[in-house]
Formats: C-alpha cells, structure tokens, sequence
C-alpha cells in the first residue's frame, strides 16, 4: 500500500486524484487550505471523506509538514490557481499559488531517493509556439501570468530533484474538464464556460479560423497519474499530456446535443484573445504514450454528457 500526499487535493483535479487512489486501496493524506478563487471545496472530497486524512490549511501555515512529506512515499503537487484571464490583474496571488506555495515542499524533500513526485504543469507554459508541432522540448516563453508562475514552480523542481536526490515528473497539461469544476465567476475555463453557457439556453460565440483545442476529461487524468506511479522513473522527467483534440465547432456542437438547448454564431477572433492563443499547433504527447504503453481516454461525448448532468444538478 502506498502512503500517497495530494496537495491541493480538495481542488477540481486533485480531488479526483485523491478518490483515485483510495479506490487503489492508497493511505491518502490530503492539504489544502481551501483558498478563495479556487477550485477548492471540502465537498469535493464527500465521496473519500471518512477514507482520508484531510489537512484544512494552506501548506505553509501545516504544522509537522516535514514529518508529513517523509512520512509518504508519493506526493502530487496540485496546488495553483487555473484562472488565466484573473491572474493577469492579481499577479500577485497567482504567483502565491502557482510559485511560492511550492517552495515550502521543496526543503524537506532532501536525500528522498524512494519518493515519486508529480507536479501538474500546464501548456500554457509554452506561450505561442513558432512551430508546428510541440514537443517538450520547445522553448517555454508563457504569454501570461500563469504560464510564467507554472515555469517557474517546475523549474524549482527541475532543479532541485537534482540536487536534493529525489524524483519528480511535471505533466503539463491541456484544458481539464469534469464534474466538481467550479460553475461560478467568469473564468471556468473553456469547456465549463460552454456548458454553462448552452444549459442556460443561451447564443454563445465560435470564433472563426478552425481553432481547435485539446481536452482531458478528469478522471483520464487520476488514472494516468496512478499509472505513472505504478511504473516508477529515476530523476526529472518532463511529459506534455494532450489528451483529446477537437475542434471547438465540433465541441460545441457535441454540449449542444447533450445540452438539447443553446446554439451558437462565428465571429472574427478578438485581438484580446489572440493575444494568448497557442494557435493550432500539435500539441504532442508522443514521450507519454511511450512511457506508459498508451494513454485511454473516455469517450468525449460520455465525458460530455457526465459534465453537463454536474452542471444541471445542485453540487
């Protein structure tokens, strides 16, 4: 049995990684202060809650944290803030919770050569690409407040997994979708802005150009970081994990069949917006499907379906 520590683990994503691991039969630690804005919400937890050890606090304010981190054996760092369009008005909170908030992990993971360490990047991190097809080895020049606070808090980890002897792996990830997002405030994200959008009957935008994008449904997620913890790995890796490409025509009109409600019109893409668009480049995960076998994935249009029912019900 893996001793398992999530942080961030009541959050959107981290809180479907916690319930992964319990359904493993793991002892799962979970920290997470809750923070305003986020996705945090002890409620997300409600299905695992009397299976877990479930720390309310933000992790500096944790007390015995070194104790905690030595005590387990696998530590996902979910914490960070996914508020893109927020974070360029709060530069400051964003770099508290995608930036600082790693570096009080970072001192206590010394001579930690039997610990597997996964930190949840994001794409966002390479900013427009001048190529067409992206690999990890594409340079990383973020276009945004987060993608400069993600670089940044997986370069701690490049580094000192190094120096300290302890082993970690960075996904930097596409757009996470799924039941337990956050439904409120302006920046839900792509997929949740549609959703919420149609299921209220309303006319959304499309912008023109053929845009596609790539989606990872949750608990695709969950199960390929268990997987990776499962096959192990020495030193510092770095994987891109893509997930599903769709054209957002076609996603659209996917939430509309299942939404039975909403519609939507194409208009030029705004320069607001194109200033941070990545464009339609392959984003590939090629190295990850090499490591692990292959990558599943839900079909979309069930992933679809589950996402909207969370939308409709009162959670």
């Amino acid at each position: 049995m893996r001793k398992v520590l999530v942080l961030g683990g009541a959050g959107f994503v981290g809180s479907w990684i916690t319930e992964r691991f319990c359904r493993a039969g793991d002892h799962v630690t979970v920290i997470d202060g809750l923070m305003p804005r986020t996705g945090g919400r002890a409620e997300n937890l409600k299905k695992v809650a009397d299976q877990i050890t479930f720390i309310r606090e933000a992790v500096e304010a944790v007390e015995g944290l070194p104790d905690l981190i030595s005590d387990n054996n696998v530590i996902v760092d979910a914490m960070g803030w996914t508020a893109h369009n927020s974070a360029i008005e709060n530069q400051l909170y964003d770099a508290q919770l995608n930036c600082l908030s790693h570096l009080h992990v970072i001192p206590h993971l010394v001579g930690r050569d039997d610990l597997q360490l996964i930190y949840l990047g994001t794409r966002v991190q390479y900013g427009r690409p001048d190529t067409a097809v992206v690999t990890e080895s594409a340079p990383l020049v973020p276009v945004d407040v987060q993608g400069i606070h993600k670089v940044a808090g997986e370069s701690y980890y490049r580094v000192f997994s190094e120096r300290m002897g302890f082993n970690a792996v960075s996904l930097r990830l596409s757009n996470c979708y799924g039941e337990r997002q956050p439904k409120t405030g302006e920046d839900i994200g792509l997929v949740g802005g549609f959703i919420r959008s149609l299921v209220e009957g309303e006319r959304v935008e499309v912008y023109e150009g053929g845009r596609k994008r790539c989606l990872i449904y949750a608990g695709d997620l969950a199960e390929l970081v268990l997987q990776l913890c499962e096959i192990g790995w020495r030193g510092f890796s770095v994987f891109n994990y893509a997930g599903l490409t769709v054209s957002v025509e076609d996603l659209v009109d996917a939430i509309i069949q299942h939404t039975g409600c909403g519609s939507y019109e194409k208009k030029p893409l705004p320069d607001s917006v194109a200033r941070l668009e990545m464009g339609n480049v392959d984003y590939n995960d090629a190295a990850l499907a090499s490591f692990l076998g292959e990558i599943t994935s839900t079909p979309l249009g069930e992933s679809l379906a589950r996402t909207v029912e969370y939308f409709r019900s009162e959670d």
